[in-house]
């Protein structure tokens, strides 16, 4: 399991964000995802149940989360 002082490597986050823009993600519109090696490991509508899930996995980074929104205005 991660520790909880963990800090996210902004390195990861970059390659893992640039390999989420490439991807369609229309089956996870309005879901929260964590996101590791370019992986989706885990997606709900609640944060806190990704949060959970991702707690209970024994990860080589701290994940990169987003919640998709492919329908939001700006």
């Amino acid at each position: 399991m991660m520790e909880k002082e963990s800090i996210p490597d902004i390195n990861k986050a970059t390659e893992n964000s640039t390999w989420l823009a490439n991807q369609n993600l229309t089956e996870f519109d309005g879901q929260w995802i964590a996101v590791v090696e370019q992986k989706i490991i885990a997606r709900d509508n609640s944060l806190k149940v990704v949060l959970e899930r991702v707690g209970k996995l024994q990860l080589p980074h701290v994940p990169f989360y987003l919640r998709v929104s492919l329908g939001a205005a700006f």
